[in-house]
């Protein structure tokens, strides 16, 4: 169990959360290539800010900090690749017929011209029947680190709070989003033996922001899948 809710009668939702709420029916992970177009200030700080109300921390990283981690994640895909479980696991999940949930092939990332590219190579390698179009993505992504102040059960419910509020906060100004935490997943996987983040912070997810092309959406499970609902009787 993650967390116990207690649904009481609140006050009505502020316009904020109105848009946040229609935002739930727009966002999907967009692992295309995006444009080149800049994030304005102002959309950076309402992402910070979004992160900040779950006690989380949202840090774009400047162009030189997006090459490290850009090059971090592309060492990590390369290694998980070459995981016969990971690739294995991988391939349960990705390019399958499931209405529930998983990755649909339409979903997929492109195959990136150049290398290191921003998105996730591991996803490509365990689906080496999809064929997959090539592309050239982005030469400065722009990335976000989402970090939280330890890294105990407590912070990742937090992270995963801050991540829902600037996932939607993102989609209400039009900006699409993908992953690269790959090197936070091999840190997860190999413990102290993994590069280690280069700065001083715990980072919980590294997420690319952009202007994209729509992208295919995958399947969303039940409610009734991953919520388990309490009797209603009080004792």
């Amino acid at each position: 169990m993650v967390a116990a809710v207690q649904a009481e009668p609140g006050r009505p939702p502020t316009v904020a959360e109105r848009e946040m709420d229609e935002a739930i029916w727009h966002r999907h992970t967009n692992r295309g290539p995006f444009t080149e177009e800049p994030i304005t200030a102002s959309v950076r700080t309402a992402l910070a800010d979004a992160a900040r109300l779950e006690f989380a921390a949202l840090r774009m990283l400047s162009a030189a900090e997006a090459d490290t981690v850009l090059d971090l994640a592309s060492a990590a895909s390369a290694e998980l690749a070459s995981d016969v479980r990971h690739r294995i696991e991988l391939q349960q999940w990705i390019a399958t017929s499931s209405q529930d949930d998983g990755i649909p092939a339409g979903a997929l990332p492109a195959r990136p011209l150049h290398e290191p590219a921003p998105v996730r190579g591991d996803l490509t390698s365990a689906a080496p029947s999809v064929a997959a179009a090539s592309a050239d993505y982005e030469l400065f992504p722009q990335l976000g680190v989402l970090t939280t102040a330890g890294d105990e059960p407590s912070d990742w419910l937090r992270a995963g709070q801050a991540l829902q509020r600037v996932l939607l906060t993102a989609t209400t100004h039009g900006l699409s989003a993908s992953f690269l935490y790959q090197s936070i997943e091999l840190r997860d996987m190999r413990g102290d033996s993994a590069p280690a983040w280069p700065w001083p912070e715990n980072p919980q997810m590294v997420i690319r922001f952009g202007f994209g092309k729509h992208a295919a959406g995958a399947p969303r499970r039940p409610v009734d899948d991953v919520l388990t609902r309490a009797s209603s009787t009080r004792v």
